[in-house]
């Protein structure tokens, strides 16, 4: 175990039918968002992927200051008005989510989340050693950071950042950052710490 296992966490959304999953309408697909910094005024609007199966069993859905799609998420409002007075590498665009009952959500900031760092340790961690060739990435099950590059960057710098070669592409967040603007009562499942989490 690393030092930092117990200052980080894996932020993601939880496995659990009765919160959304993301899914952009075809405009906001078509404006290739998760890879660029999206330009223009117009909000990004996304819909639950569950919607069918949550109305079929009567699952009311679980909406949250957090909402996640694909590798990145959306917080509302009041999260916003914190963190991007911070100087993080983090990329915003207004959003709407489109709830189960056609309701809209229109508090919603999309949030990118630019930086990548790979400081899991490869003697360690526990990870398919087969490199995934296109990408250079590995499939990480349990991983365990690396001191020596987390001691040269100054903490900072790496309150939040996506795990870079890992193919999951985890987003890691430290426990300073979360608990000051992302942990709330209904948002304490996105969170496992490190040294707990299993991919």
């Amino acid at each position: 175990m690393s030092k930092y296992d117990e200052e980080y966490y894996v932020f993601e959304r939880p496995i659990d039918d009765a919160i959304p999953s993301l899914i952009p309408d075809e405009n906001t697909r078509d404006r290739q968002y998760t890879i660029k910094k999206v330009e223009g005024l117009a909000p990004l609007n996304f819909t639950n992927r569950m919607k069918k199966n949550n109305l079929t069993n009567n699952l009311d859905e679980k909406i949250s200051e957090i909402l996640f799609d694909a590798g990145n998420f959306l917080i509302t409002d009041n999260i916003y008005k914190k963190i991007n007075l911070k100087n993080l590498p983090l990329d915003y665009t207004s959003a709407i989510y489109v709830d189960n009952n056609e309701k809209w959500h229109e508090e919603y900031w999309y949030v990118r989340v630019t930086q990548r760092i790979d400081c899991w340790c490869r003697d360690r961690s526990r990870y398919l050693k087969k490199m995934i060739e296109a990408t250079g990435a590995f499939h990480v099950f349990r991983y365990v950071l690396d001191e020596k590059v987390l001691d040269k960057i100054e903490e900072k710098d790496r309150l939040i950042f996506k795990m870079d070669k890992s193919a999951m592409g985890n987003i890691i967040v430290h426990k300073s950052f979360m608990e000051e603007y992302l942990l709330t009562e209904n948002t304490k499942e996105n969170f496992t710490l490190i040294s707990q989490y299993r991919g």
